[in-house]
C-alpha cells in the first residue's frame, strides 16, 4: 500500500469512528466560543494560518519549545545537516506519483506528523514522527509549502 493510500484509510477510520462517537452520544461537537476564535486567529484576515505548535504540548509554552529543539537535534543528528529556523505548518507535494497533503498534527502512517523541517540548501524538506526523526524525505523542488503565522 502506497503512503498516500494509507494516509487516506487511517483518516477514513478516524473519521468514521468520529460520526459512530457522536452517533451514540459519547462525542458532541460544540461550537468555537468567540474568545476561542480569537485566540486562534479563525476568521481573523490578519493571521490566516495555525499558529506554531507541537502536537501534544501547548502552544507558546517552554515545553512545546523544547519539544521542537529535540526535535531539530534529532533531525540534525540523522541527516548530518541543520534545518533552517523556518516552521512549517504544511507541505502539498506528489508522492509515489500521487498529491499528498502532509501537515503538522496529522497522522503519517501509523504515526502524526510532530514537525517538518526545511533542511539547510532548501531542497529537501524533513517530516519527523514522535518515533522517527526522518520519517520522510521531500524533494522542496515542486512543493507548495505553508509556514506556520
Amino acid at each position: 500500500m502506497k503512503p498516500r493510500e494509507r494516509l487516506e484509510e487511517k483518516r477514513r477510520v478516524r473519521l468514521e469512528e468520529i460520526d459512530e462517537r457522536i452517533a451514540d452520544g459519547t462525542l458532541t461537537i460544540r461550537k468555537m466560543t468567540t474568545a476561542e476564535r480569537r485566540r486562534f486567529g479563525v476568521g481573523d484576515p490578519d493571521r490566516p494560518y495555525k499558529r506554531f505548535f507541537v502536537p501534544g504540548a501547548r502552544p507558546g509554552t517552554r515545553r512545546a519549545e523544547q519539544e521542537y529543539q529535540s526535535a531539530v537535534r534529532a533531525v540534525r543528528s540523522a541527516t548530518s545537516v541543520f534545518p533552517t529556523d523556518r516552521r512549517i505548518f504544511r507541505v502539498d507535494c506528489s508522492l509515489d506519483g500521487e498529491a499528498c497533503r502532509l501537515q503538522v498534527g496529522e497522522p503519517l502512517a501509523d504515526e502524526v506528523v510532530i514537525a517538518i523541517f526545511e533542511l539547510r540548501g532548501g531542497d529537501e524538506l524533513v517530516v519527523s514522527t514522535a518515533d522517527d526523526a526522518v520519517a520522510l524525505r521531500i524533494l522542496a523542488a515542486g512543493a507548495d509549502v505553508l509556514d506556520f503565522a
